[in-house]
């Protein structure tokens, strides 16, 4: 790459195998139960959950210490940088936290003494969309094989620039991820409140004490036996799907009056792509808005907090019924997603099955006052994650804004 970079002054560009040692993943034989199951994270690229956050991921599966034997060799230590370089994600990039193995999509740097390995990361990072272009022609099933990564060549400032940039990268990163870890300690505690009050039926009766273990009255249903007083819903009584579309055009420069394009990959992280569009004769979704994604490998996912123009493979969620406000909604389909994740249509590529969908049932109370405090409960926990993303999006945006002039050097740092 070092056709298409300049090199400031006491930099030298250098092929990734002088950075460090490059392992590229393996997936142990399914077969061979012994090698699962273990204490050992296994990264995949479903696992990363964006293309910028160093420590953003979280695995599905661990392995044992019988495949630490088997694989010594590809086993990587902390603070080493995976880089997906198979498939449509190519570019996932995050950091490991503990020592890792990873699958055969993914690319990894053990960097050596010389380097230091959070620069490395912001180094990829920056380059990551120019490397996916580079080496498939930004193919949705492009390959980097191990050799070509290898020998991709990047500029490298001597040790202690790489320190300094690292550090006043890092500093913002650190902010990031505290705010995103608040995040998922707020969804936590919100989904148990909503488990244990809807779903376990231990909300607080009139004297404030569990319903259920406190002899709490119940009645016969279809779903088995409910609280006395609550009622069966299907959720074609409480909401609709309206589906997105393409806009005529889109832009891939913001200027005034655009507004995001809110595809799967924005959806997910996915920043280096963003195309942006007028919002007319299109489906715009507020902050507040919920989105399921309807086609394709995520369909069923849901999130809130996007603005944006809603893409052809995104619906809004409509709510025709106040019985249950936007925000219990949201962790009603957060109890049901990977219900509705397995249960989709289409072979080659899935799709939401919207007549099950909006066909299963919920019990809801009809009292005012417990459906009332349940709604401004959620709502309180939404809030705090929406002001929290706001703050995300402010720090990411100062971090986008100094990543590329610190990384290429027009920003040189004093050390």
């Amino acid at each position: 790459m070092n056709e298409e970079i300049k090199v400031p002054e006491g930099w030298k560009v250098k092929k990734i195998k002088e950075i460090g040692k490059v392992i590229t993943g393996k997936t142990p034989p399914t077969k061979i139960s012994e090698y699962w199951d273990g204490s050992i994270p296994f990264i995949t690229p479903s696992d990363i959950k964006g293309f910028d956050i160093r420590f953003n991921y979280t695995v599905e599966r661990k392995v044992s210490h019988d495949w630490v034997e088997r694989a010594k060799n590809l086993l990587l230590p902390e603070k080493s940088i995976c880089f997906v370089s198979i498939g449509s994600t190519i570019g996932k990039m995050c950091m490991t936290k503990e020592p890792s193995f990873t699958n055969q999509q993914i690319n990894s740097i053990i960097v050596n003494d010389e380097h230091n390995p959070f620069f490395i990361f912001y180094l990829l990072r920056y380059y990551q969309k120019n490397i996916h272009l580079k080496f498939t022609g930004g193919a949705a099933k492009g390959i980097i094989n191990k050799t070509t990564f290898e020998n991709i060549e990047l500029p490298i400032p001597p040790l202690p620039e790489q320190q300094k940039i690292a550090e006043i990268l890092g500093s913002i990163d650190d902010q990031i991820e505290n705010l995103m870890e608040q995040n998922k300690t707020l969804e936590e505690i919100a989904k148990t409140i909503f488990k244990r009050w809807l779903i376990d039926f231990e909300f607080p009766n009139e004297e404030g004490k569990p319903y259920k273990s406190s002899g709490g009255e119940f009645v016969d249903s279809e779903l088995g036996k409910i609280p006395k007083g609550w009622k069966i819903f299907r959720f074609k009584e409480i909401f609709s799907f309206v589906k997105g579309k393409k806009p005529k055009a889109l832009e891939n420069r913001y200027r005034e009056g655009l507004l995001p394009y809110l595809s799967i990959e924005y959806l997910s992280g996915n920043t280096n792509n963003v195309q942006y569009a007028l919002p007319e004769n299109v489906i715009v979704s507020s902050d507040e808005d919920i989105l399921m994604v309807m086609d394709g490998a995520s369909s069923g996912k849901i999130f809130i907090g996007k603005k944006g123009i809603v893409s052809s493979t995104i619906a809004k969620i409509n709510i025709i019924n106040e019985i249950v406000g936007k925000d219990l909604l949201y962790f009603y389909l957060l109890h049901y997603e990977e219900k509705i994740k397995s249960h989709t249509t289409g072979s080659a590529i899935p799709h939401v099955d919207k007549k099950y969908v909006l066909n299963l049932k919920v019990a809801l109370p009809l009292e005012s006052y417990l459906s009332t405090k349940l709604n401004l409960i959620m709502k309180d926990f939404v809030l705090k994650i929406l002001n929290n993303n706001k703050k995300i999006q402010t720090l990411t945006q100062l971090r986008d804004i100094l990543l590329p002039k610190l990384i290429t050097g027009e920003i040189r740092v004093k050390v």
